[in-house]
Formats: structure tokens, C-alpha cells, sequence
């Protein structure tokens, strides 16, 4: 069954898949009717009375996307999803209407529009045309590098993509007020999701990208407050989302790592952990392509796996130590992440490292094969890859740096600094942490990922 469209701008068309859909109904990346775009419809007949004989023709506009951009639009009925193909008709009856996110090209952080239609269904008339208008709007967190940042002008800081091409020193795009964040992560709407202090006590609070378009002090949209946040010092020391968008948090006060679902997420209120594993000093954490879990376990100085079959067991399924270029231990895993070729990357204390599938199958003490040192006054809490395969994190004081894609594939000689291709310095950094990026690559396994 194949949808005709046509647009007010060319362009490819980016389409969510219907299984993505079908997996998170609330997904904030394919936007339902209801809000005010301007929807025309000529169906003739409502819903209910919709007949489902012939086949008639859909014309989508769209207004609010660039130049060489298209709209993502999903029908739906009862055999499925059906994606829109130029030039062609659809049989007769009604169908369910979704905007899906689309995203424009960058070498750094891609720019994501969301969508918004005014019906949430339509009924195709047998030799009518149904026009259906969506529009468009920029997700303000897109485009931009994130920081938390300590001892500085703001404790979020984030830099647009634009700004991103060479050692420079720029102003950051927005400076944002927040109380004492640590980890963070961003979800499918670009909203940001950090452990933060709200009158006196950490909760797990979201910020929705609107929120974050601009600089200045900034309020959440939703705080959660939970007991399992306010046990110690650190409450919370990185955030990670599973496929099925429930958020992992690691608690090193308390050594466990737990789970907050997904539907705990759509509004303030108390919110316990629905599940929780037993680490010592839980760090940063990462879920791969197929689910598992992999954590950096500080208090014990390796990596560990989980297994999607076994989140919540008593014993990781792998346990990964690493040894320098030299033999010497590799100490203080920090940040990870995957690369879209599936291996994972661990920054350590002066090094970041490269695990293979191979080298990380089955519990072994591991000389990674590429290791790249960093200057020794770096600490790179967290790691992200950007569009063109390049390796972000916090260096020195006052700091980002960008390793080039060329750059990850040979080691360089134990203690030394790899020279990054991009220094970024900022007058507004004081001791930069975590680093985060929305729209993720559509090539890494992540939750904030767009195709």
C-alpha cells in the first residue's frame, strides 16, 4: 500500500521505523495531532463512515524545514504502517496521521525538527484528494555540544555545532542556571534528563528543550524525588537510557545502579527504582546495540557487562581489567561509548582505549590494541561521538577536545598527549565534565539517536 506526497521544499524524507513507534506510543519524536499546525483536509466523509473501496491520493506540505529537507509522515491503519512514496495512491478508508522527526546534515551535531500535524486521523476517499499541512519546528538542544560544568560562569554549558570546526575559543550558544547537575542525558524530544537539587534535595529532573533555547536560570518540567537519590555523597554519577527508554542511574553512594521506567518519567512525583544491581562505585554507563548493560566499575578499577538476560543479577557476565602499552594497569575507568562499529571506548586516567567485540567477549584482563594517551592534567568524565566519527570529551582546565576519527585508530606511546585535532577554549569553562549530544548518530546505540 503506497501514500502519495508532495512538499512546499525537496528533500529526502528521514521515516522513525513503525516497530519504533509501535515500542514507545508516547515517543516524543513522531508528534500526534492535537496542537496547531493547520491541517487541510478534503475527505468527504467522517472517520466513522469512512469507506474503504478504491483508492484516492494524500499531498503532504510542510512549512518550518530548510531548504533540501522533507516531511516524515507515518499513515497507519489496521495492516500497519505505510510509508509515503512520491507520485503514487493509497486504498480508500481511514488512517491514523504521525509526524516523525526530521534532520538535517552537520559534520558535528545534526540540527532535528519535530513535527506537528492538527488531526489524528484522516479518511481517504476513493478519488478525493486529502492534504495534510504539518509544521516544523527546531529542536533547540540539537546542533549543540553539552557540558555540565564545575568552578565556571554556568554549571550547563553548550556550544553550537557552527563553532565546532577548529581550535577556537567561543562564547557558548546558552549558559544555563541549574542546581548542582551530574550525569546527563538526552531523551527522544531532546528534553535533557540530569540528577539535579531542588529545594534542598536531589531529584531526577528533565528540562525540556524549549526550556534550554535560550541561557539563564532554569526550572524543570519534571522532578522526580526518590529515596534511593538522597542516601549519600555522590547521589548520582551518570545517566543512561535502555532501549525501551527507561533511565539507569549510578547511586556510588550507595554502590548500586538502578532503574527508573519509562512511565515513572512522564510526570513529577515520588519514584522509586524498579530494579537495581549491587556495583562498588558505580561510574558511567553505556547500553550496546543488543541491550546489555556496561558499567564502569570504579570501585573495583574495571568494566562490566550485564547481559539484556540479565539486568539485576547478582554477578556481571563479563569483567574487562585493561593493561597499558607498558603492562601497567590502566586505572580510573570514567566515560564510555560505543563507536558505530560496535567497539567500546574507556577513558582512563591519561588514556582512552579501544575494546573490540573480541577483546571484550568473555571475562579477561585485556591490553586493548589502540591506546591513545591524553594530557595527563585531562579528565575526561564522559566520551560521545559526533556525526563524522570524531571523540568529544573534557580536557584540560577550562577545555573540550575533539580526537578526529583518524586519530582513533593508532595508539600512541604511553604517557604521551595525542595532540587532539580541536582544543575548544571558553572563558565560561571552568572544569568541564560530562559531554552529551542530541541528536545522537543514527549509526551508535543510543536512546537519543535519529535515523
Amino acid at each position: 500500500m503506497i501514500l502519495s506526497m508532495k512538499t512546499i521544499l525537496g528533500g529526502s524524507v528521514f521515516l522513525l521505523s513503525f516497530a519504533a513507534i509501535a515500542a514507545c506510543n508516547d515517543d516524543p519524536m513522531t508528534t500526534p495531532a492535537g496542537s496547531d499546525a493547520g491541517t487541510t483536509i478534503d475527505s468527504g466523509t467522517t472517520p466513522d463512515t469512512c469507506a474503504t473501496t478504491g483508492s484516492g491520493t494524500v499531498t503532504v506540505t510542510a512549512t518550518g524545514l530548510p531548504a533540501g529537507a522533507a516531511a516524515s509522515i507515518t499513515f497507519t491503519d489496521a495492516s500497519g504502517a505505510h510509508a509515503i512514496t512520491d507520485g503514487a495512491s493509497i486504498t480508500a478508508g481511514t488512517y491514523a496521521v504521525t509526524a516523525n522527526a526530521v534532520t538535517t546534515a552537520d559534520p558535528r551535531i545534526r540540527t532535528a525538527y519535530l513535527g506537528t500535524v492538527t488531526t489524528s486521523s484522516v479518511c481517504v476517499k476513493d478519488g478525493a484528494a486529502t492534504t495534510i499541512s504539518v509544521a516544523y519546528a527546531i529542536v533547540p538542544t540539537s546542533n549543540k555540544l553539552w557540558t555540565t560544568n564545575a568552578n565556571g560562569t554556568s554549571p550547563l554549558l553548550a556550544f553550537a555545532s557552527s563553532t565546532l570546526v577548529d581550535a577556537t575559543s567561543p562564547a557558548p550558544a546558552v549558559s544555563a542556571g541549574l542546581d548542582l547537575p551530574n550525569g546527563i542525558a538526552f531523551d527522544r524530544s531532546g528534553g535533557l534528563w540530569t540528577p539535579s537539587s531542588v529545594d534542598g534535595a536531589v531529584k531526577l529532573t528533565h528540562f525540556a528543550a524549549t526550556s534550554l533555547a535560550d541561557s539563564g536560570t532554569k526550572t524543570p518540567d519534571i522532578a522526580l524525588t526518590s529515596a534511593a537519590l538522597n542516601a549519600g555523597v555522590p547521589a548520582a554519577a551518570s545517566l543512561a537510557f535502555d532501549p525501551s527508554g527507561n533511565l539507569w542511574v549510578s547511586t556510588p553512594a550507595v554502590n548500586k545502579v538502578v532503574r527508573f521506567d519509562a512511565a515513572q518519567l512522564e510526570a513529577t512525583g515520588n519514584a522509586e527504582p524498579t530494579a537495581s544491581i549491587t556495583m562498588q562505585g558505580p561510574g558511567a554507563l553505556a547500553f550496546d546495540a543488543s541491550g546489555n548493560l556496561w558499567a564502569a566499575e570504579l570501585g573495583m578499577n574495571r568494566v562490566v557487562e550485564y547481559t539484556a538476560a540479565h539486568l539485576g543479577a547478582a554477578a556481571p557476565d563479563v569483567i574487562l581489567t585493561a593493561k597499558s602499552t607498558t603492562d601497567g594497569d590502566l586505572a580510573g575507568p570514567r566515560g564510555l561509548a560505543f563507536a558505530a562499529s560496535g567497539d567500546l571506548w574507556v577513558s582512563y586516567e591519561g588514556v582512552l582505549a579501544r575494546f573490540t567485540a573480541a577483546e571484550r567477549a568473555a571475562t579477561a584482563t585485556v591490553k586493548p590494541a589502540v591506546q591513545i594517551g591524553v594530557n595527563v592534567a585531562a579528565l575526561p568524565e564522559t566520551i560521545a561521538f559526533d556525526e563524522s566519527g570524531g571523540l568529544w570529551f573534557a580536557y584540560t582546565a577550562g577545555t573540550l577536545a575533539r580526537l578526529s576519527a583518524s586519530q582513533l585508530v593508532t595508539s600512541t606511546a604511553t604517557g604521551t598527549d595525542a595532540s587532539p585535532e580541536i582544543v575548544l577554549s571558553s572563558a565560561a569553562i571552568g572544569s568541564a565534565g560530562e559531554v552529551a549530544i542530541f541528536p545522537a548518530p543514527g549509526n551508535l546505540p543510543l536512546f537519543s539517536r535519529l535515523p
